[in-house]
């Protein structure tokens, strides 16, 4: 097996969660979290909008520009009954998810490596408690999987911390493959 301890179905969810982190959180999401994050410092609205709308343009999906919109928009209100003070310099509109994570972190001055590991965290979190629902899947061996993953995450974060510019962009194909037939799917469980 590809993974010692898991079955088929585990080895795959695995995989392909490795894939999307390294292939698309680590080279899309954390680059661009880190400018979200300078830009919010410097109080550079300009820098943070065109960073913004650059995530929003790279999903390679309606389904998944919609979700982080949508993810945006109840992070802002979240922070909003939070820290309203904090959020006068977030510009309107559409914001993505990472932009609001990238304020509230720069809110609270938690430095840029933290705040990278513990948005990974977050995602791989969340992907796991949706496999655990989805697939034949027991929260112990989601959790195990978890650990696993964990395990990645300061390696994914060291690619995100030096990606240049011009290379920034996610590879991932498969999930984009999956989304588009999801999103026009005539029954779906899930947004995304």
């Amino acid at each position: 097996p590809i993974y010692e301890g898991t079955n088929g179905i585990q080895a795959m969810d695995l995989l392909g969660r490795k894939v999307v982190m390294h292939n698309g959180q680590a080279r899309l999401d954390i680059p661009v979290l880190i400018r979200l994050y300078r830009a919010w410092q410097a109080q550079d609205r300009k820098v943070f909008v065109f960073w913004n709308r650059y995530l929003l343009a790279s999903r390679s999906t309606a389904e998944l520009q919609q979700e982080d919109r949508h993810m945006g928009r109840a992070l802002r209100r979240l922070l909003q009954s939070i820290i309203p003070d904090r959020l006068a310099n977030v510009p309107r509109g559409d914001m993505s998810y990472i932009a609001m994570f990238a304020g509230a972190a720069g809110s609270w001055q938690i430095d840029i490596d933290t705040a990278c590991a513990g948005f990974l965290w977050a995602w791989a979190e969340n992907q796991i408690a949706a496999a655990v629902k989805l697939v034949p899947l027991g929260q112990t061996q989601g959790q195990t999987i978890l650990m696993q993953l964990a395990g990645q995450i300061p390696d994914a974060v060291k690619t995100g911390m030096e990606m240049e510019t011009c290379d920034i962009g996610a590879v991932t194909p498969a999930l984009s493959m999956a989304s588009a037939k999801h999103e026009t799917q005539h029954t779906r469980l899930f947004r995304s």
